[in-house]
């Protein structure tokens, strides 16, 4: 005889690590919301958040440069001799700040070129396109570089591709608001700020078989 088992959890949070732990079931149902908040789409947000904003004309801070390289997303997805390569680069240059290009010396476009995106400036003074919607697409194409870098064949990654396509949805649908209002006055700090409140309200809904 079939046997039904019911897990009733009263933290949200431990959704995922029990869904990883779970042997493998023929059936499966699931009826909760996930908070993205709980995810590590919100540290990855926060840390390039920080890189930019105490960036100085002479670079980035090299403390905060080694914070985002030990990010899990950036561990998954980077080739270990990219971070390395990053790594002493900055013990080279031997600087509290350091360019982006001294950054990525001896590296092409590496593994997607996920790092050249990240250490460019999300705001081209000279550009048409409004800050708030730039700024938009910078996170933007972050996100799609890591998806397409993520193998769809670990079932761990499956969430956390769930994870990064909510956020790129909340912020697309960010920027199709700054395109129709064209709020130009919003500053890059406020920009950042409602991004990471968005991503703290959210949830994932996980309703039916995974």
């Amino acid at each position: 005889p079939s046997i039904e088992t019911a897990i009733v959890l009263a933290d949200e949070d431990k959704l995922i690590p029990v869904l990883q732990s779970l042997p493998k079931v023929d059936k499966m149902n699931i009826t909760m919301g996930y908070p993205l908040k709980s995810t590590p789409m919100i540290s990855l947000i926060n840390d390039i958040y920080v890189l930019h904003k105490n960036a100085r004309k002479d670079g980035f801070y090299n403390k905060d440069v080694t914070k985002l390289l030990s990010h899990p997303y950036i561990v998954q997805v980077l080739a270990e001799a990219d971070i390395t390569t990053v790594i002493n680069n900055i013990k080279i240059n031997n600087r509290v700040f350091i360019l982006s290009k001294a950054l990525l010396n001896g590296l092409e476009e590496c593994s997607g070129g996920l790092l050249q995106q990240i250490f460019k400036q999300p705001i081209d003074e000279k550009s048409e396109t409004i800050k708030s919607v730039q700024l938009c697409n910078y996170f933007i194409r972050i996100l799609d570089i890591i998806t397409g870098m993520l193998n769809v064949d670990n079932d761990e990654n499956v969430h956390q591709l769930m994870f990064i396509n909510s956020v790129r949805r909340m912020i697309n649908r960010l920027k199709m608001l700054f395109e129709k209002w064209q709020p130009d006055l919003v500053k890059e700090d406020t920009v950042f700020r409602i991004i990471r409140q968005q991503i703290n309200s959210v949830s994932i809904p996980y309703e039916g078989e995974p």
